[in-house]
C-alpha cells in the first residue's frame, strides 16, 4: 500500500533563497512605486499656473477642441506614468483599510434621523434643501392620491433635489417625453416601484402646487459605461482624467444623439432644457465629478491639472447661462471636490473665486464623521478639523452661496448617520455655510413624515 506523500520539505538554504526572492520582489514593487511617485511628482512641480485668473468672456466654440486635447493629452501621461500595477497597488491598499470599517458599519446598528434629531443637532429646517430619489414617495400611495404634500410644508421643505447618482442613464440619455416609460430614478427604495415619467410629471406638478422647488441632479460617473449610450458613444473624450478615478471627464468635446458635436457643456445644457421643457424643474445639480478632477482611491496623489483652471470656470459659466436662460429663476448647483478649500482646489484644476460667480448653491461636502470618516470607511485624515480648516479656506463670495452635506444615510453605500456626529458637524463647519445645509440621503426623511 503506497503511503500518503510527506508535505514538501525544503533545506535552510532554500528557504532562505525563497525568502530572498520575496523580499527582492517587494523591494522591486516598492522601488517601483517610488518610480512612478516620483514621477508624478516631477509632473506635477512642472505644471506653472501662471494666474489663476477669471476669463472675460466665454471660450469660442471653435477654441475649444484644441484646449480640450490638452486634457486628453494630460490624462495619457498620467495613465502611461501610473501605469496598471500602480493603480492596482492604490486600490489594494485603499480596499485593505477601508473594507473592515464598511463591513464593520453595514454590521452595526442604525438610528433613524427624524426632524426633531435635527432640531436637537441644531440644523435649521428653513435652511435645510433635501436630497432624495423617488424612494422617498411611496409610489402606490401617491397613485392613488394619499400623499399629503403640506406636511412637508409644515416642515419648512422649500427646496428638494431629486439626484441620480452612480449610472445617470436618465439626465445623460434623455430624448423625449414618453408617459409611460419607465424613470429610474429609484436605486435606494424597492425596484418593484417602477415610476413611470408620468408619474414623475405629476409629483414635480403637486410638490410646486406648494411652493417647493425641484431640481434635478445627476453624477458624473462612468459606472456602467458599456450600458450607457451617452458614456458609450463619447468614451474615448470622457475617459477619467485621473487614472484611479471613475469620473468622466467634462472638460470635452462629445457628439448628440443626432451626431452633432458639441462641448460637453452645452450638451448638458441641451439636456437640461429638453428636461425643464417636458418636465418644469426648477434648476440643475451637477453632482459627483462634475467639478474639477479628483479621485477618490488616491486623494493625495500629484496628478497636478492646475493650469486648466479657466477651462472649469468656462465650463461652469456655460452651463450657468444655459441654465438662467431657460429660466430665469431656475438655479445651478453643485457638489465640491473632496471638500477642498481654494488652495487645495487649485490642484485640482479650479479657481474657487472664478467659479463662484457662475453658482447659486455650492455644496460643501464635509463626510468626516459620515460616509468617509470614523463611522464608514475612516480613510487618513477625513476628520472634522481638517473639514473645517478648509470650509474656512473657501473665498468669501462662495461662502455666501454654500450648504454643508448632513450626512443622514445612504441605503446603497450602507452607511446611516448619527445623531451625535451630525450635531458636531453643525458646530464645526455650520458657521461657514451661509446658506445652510443639505440632507443627503433624505429619502427615509421624507417619507417618515408623509
Amino acid at each position: 500500500m503506497k503511503q500518503p506523500s510527506k508535505p514538501k520539505s525544503y533545506s535552510l538554504k532554500k528557504r532562505l533563497a525563497i525568502v530572498a526572492l520575496a523580499g527582492t520582489a517587494a523591494t522591486a514593487e516598492r522601488i517601483d512605486a517610488f518610480h512612478t511617485e516620483d514621477q508624478l511628482k516631477k509632473i506635477s512641480d512642472g505644471i506653472v499656473t501662471e494666474q489663476m485668473s477669471i476669463p472675460e468672456n466665454l471660450i469660442p466654440p471653435e477654441q475649444l477642441p484644441a484646449l480640450y486635447e490638452q486634457v486628453k493629452i494630460r490624462r495619457d501621461i498620467f495613465k502611461e506614468v501610473a501605469g496598471t500595477r500602480h493603480n492596482l497597488r492604490k486600490l489594494l491598499g485603499f480596499l485593505w483599510q477601508a473594507g473592515p470599517n464598511m463591513i464593520k458599519t453595514a454590521l452595526g446598528s442604525k438610528e433613524d434621523i427624524s426632524y426633531q434629531t435635527l432640531d436637537e443637532a441644531g440644523i435649521e429646517r428653513e435652511k435645510m434643501a433635501v436630497l432624495v430619489d423617488l424612494s422617498a414617495f411611496d409610489l402606490k400611495r401617491f397613485r392613488n392620491d394619499d400623499l399629503n404634500f403640506d406636511v412637508l410644508v409644515n416642515n419648512k421643505v422649500r427646496e428638494i433635489v431629486l439626484m441620480e447618482d452612480r449610472d445617470p442613464q436618465f439626465f445623460l440619455n434623455y430624448a423625449d417625453y414618453q408617459a409611460d416609460q419607465v424613470v429610474p430614478l429609484n436605486r435606494h427604495g424597492s425596484k418593484e416601484d417602477k415610476w413611470t415619467m408620468a408619474d414623475l410629471k405629476k409629483l414635480i406638478a403637486q410638490l410646486q402646487e406648494k411652493k417647493i422647488k425641484v431640481i434635478i441632479g445627476f453624477w458624473g460617473n462612468t459606472g456602467n459605461k458599456d450600458g450607457n449610450d451617452f458614456i458609450k458613444r463619447n468614451w474615448d473624450n470622457l475617459a477619467p482624467v485621473i487614472p484611479s478615478s471613475d469620473d468622466i471627464n467634462p472638460l470635452s468635446m462629445v457628439r448628440n444623439g443626432d451626431d452633432k458635436e458639441m462641448s460637453c457643456a452645452d450638451y448638458i445644457v441641451e439636456q437640461y432644457r429638453k428636461l425643464d421643457r417636458d418636465f418644469g424643474f426648477d434648476g440643475l445639480f451637477l453632482g459627483d465629478g462634475l467639478m474639477g478632477f479628483r479621485s477618490f482611491l488616491d486623494p493625495n496623489g500629484d496628478y497636478n491639472t492646475a493650469d486648466f483652471n479657466q477651462l472649469w470656470t468656462d465650463f461652469y459659466r456655460k452651463i450657468y447661462e444655459g441654465v438662467k436662460e431657460t429660466g430665469n429663476e431656475d438655479t445651478l448647483w453643485a457638489y465640491d471636490c473632496m471638500a477642498n478649500g481654494q488652495k487645495r482646489a487649485q490642484k485640482n484644476g479650479l479657481n474657487l473665486e472664478g467659479i463662484a460667480k457662475y453658482i447659486d448653491n455650492y455644496i460643501f461636502q464635509s463626510y468626516a464623521n459620515d460616509a468617509w470618516g470614523s463611522d464608514y470607511m475612516n480613510l487618513p485624515g477625513y476628520d472634522l478639523n481638517r473639514d473645517k480648516v478648509q470650509s474656512l479656506d473657501l473665498p468669501d463670495a462662495l461662502k455666501v452661496k454654500t450648504r454643508y452635506s448632513v450626512g443622514i444615510g445612504d441605503n446603497v453605500e450602507g452607511w446611516a448617520g448619527k445623531a451625535k456626529n451630525i450635531g458636531e458637524k453643525h458646530v464645526q463647519i455650520g458657521p461657514q455655510a451661509k446658506r445652510g445645509s443639505l440632507g443627503v440621503w433624505s429619502n427615509g426623511l421624507i417619507r417618515g413624515i408623509l
